[in-house]
Parts: C-alpha cells; sequence; structure tokens
C-alpha cells in the first residue's frame, strides 16, 4: 500500500516571492515602520497572497534592518498587486524612491521563485 504525500502549498514552483531588505536609520524608523505596515496590510488583501511578514532587528550601530517577505500564488499576481500597489501610491502622491531617499534608507530589493 503506497500513500502519496500531498504537495506541500508551500513548494509550488510557480508561486514567487518579494523579499525586501532595508537598512533603516534610527530617526527614520518610526516613520518606515508606519509606512511599510500600511503596504503590508495593504498586501493582505489582495488576490494571490499566500503569506506575507514584517521582520527586524537592531543593528550594532543603533540603526535597524528590516525585512518583508511576501508569497505570492503566481508570476501574474505578483504583477497585479505591484499595478495595484503603483495605483494606490499615485491616488496618496506618495513616492517609494523618493521618501527612501529623504530618510537615508538603503534597500536591496528582489523577486525571487524557489529552486527546484
Amino acid at each position: 500500500m503506497s500513500a502519496q504525500t500531498p504537495k506541500s502549498p508551500c513548494a509550488d514552483a510557480s508561486h514567487r516571492y518579494r523579499i525586501d531588505k532595508f537598512t533603516v536609520p534610527a530617526a527614520a524608523h518610526d516613520a518606515f515602520i508606519a509606512r511599510i505596515r500600511f503596504i503590508d496590510s495593504f498586501l493582505h488583501g489582495q488576490p494571490g497572497c499566500l503569506q506575507h511578514g514584517l521582520y527586524e532587528w537592531r543593528l550594532d550601530d543603533g540603526d535597524y534592518g528590516v525585512v518583508t517577505l511576501v508569497q505570492w500564488e503566481s508570476e501574474e499576481a505578483m504583477a497585479a498587486a505591484k499595478a495595484r500597489a503603483a495605483e494606490e501610491y499615485r491616488r496618496q502622491d506618495f513616492n517609494p524612491g523618493a521618501f527612501l531617499a529623504q530618510w537615508g534608507i538603503k534597500a536591496d530589493m528582489g523577486s525571487y521563485m524557489r529552486l527546484g
């Protein structure tokens, strides 16, 4: 008798992951966290968003490291959410690049897929 183990939803090769890492000066922490919580809340309701999370740690120099992770059902779901986020930013007259520059926040952002 052979039972097949169901495939884990976390192992689906079609899923896409958005992983963004930030170095946030201590003076920018509160403004950055408020903005990133808004974005996290916005993503929570998007179709195809399987999971999302915010993680932070204190750096030796007093600044903060922050990582955001979003798992998307597919490349299409991620692209559609990105377009909706861009529209929301336009509606709010918010420029993410200018915000990061204004506060001296360094960003390493990227989209990834699971290695097979």
